[in-house]
């Protein structure tokens, strides 16, 4: 097998969102909680990257996004891997409400009962990060790309971080790295891979 040749973490750039964005649609799709989300195959990658650009847009305003390039087998470099991550408390996004309609169109009723049941297992008592999104292109998933952006941010932390595991398998990476589970699975109405909020104490 041939050596997986990457960066090192970096933060991204303005410019850098829409493909942020992307990555993180791509590697999402298949999860069962996006299958329900936009149950439609043709509309569901464009839809999730319409979603995604609205979180990705906020965290450059009032967190942080992270990402790892990766070079591709032409020689060139890709963003092959992506952290977004928000500082909590944290502002809502200006007309978001409006916003979120125009990027998830006919399946915004389910995108608002998904947020909703994300808020309500959202830890609010202690400030804390916030892993909001975490994605590694398909063509590089399990090769240690989420333990390298992972590790890195929690070097740097000296708060808790939160996140929501999107099924059994990240969840398993997420305990590994420090986090336990701190809520019930989220109750959305889909068949499939639950969601887990999860809890890092510094220094775990």
């Amino acid at each position: 097998m041939t050596t997986l040749q990457h960066g090192p973490v970096r933060l991204a750039i303005t410019d850098e969102a829409g493909t942020v964005a992307a990555v993180i649609a791509h590697a999402f799709a298949p999860l069962d909680v996006c299958q329900w989300l936009v149950p439609v195959d043709a509309q569901r990658v464009s839809v999730l990257t319409n979603y995604f650009q609205l979180l990705v847009d906020h965290a450059a305003k009032h967190g942080r996004i992270e990402v790892i390039d990766v070079q591709t087998a032409d020689g060139s470099t890709t963003i092959g891997a992506a952290a977004v991550w928000l500082e909590h408390p944290v502002p809502e996004p200006e007309d978001y409400a409006d916003r979120m309609a125009a990027a998830c169109g006919e399946w915004t009723d389910r995108f608002e009962h998904f947020e909703v049941a994300m808020v309500n297992a959202h830890p609010i008592d202690e400030a804390h990060a916030y892993l909001t999104l975490l994605a590694i292109d398909d063509r590089w998933q399990s090769q240690g790309l989420g333990t390298v952006l992972l590790e890195a941010r929690h070097a740097q932390l000296h708060t808790p971080a939160y996140l929501e595991a999107s099924n059994s398998q990240s969840r398993k990476l997420y305990e590994r790295l420090g986090y336990a589970d701190c809520a019930a699975p989220l109750d959305l109405p889909y068949n499939g891979e639950r969601i887990y909020p999860m809890w890092r104490k510094p220094n775990a």
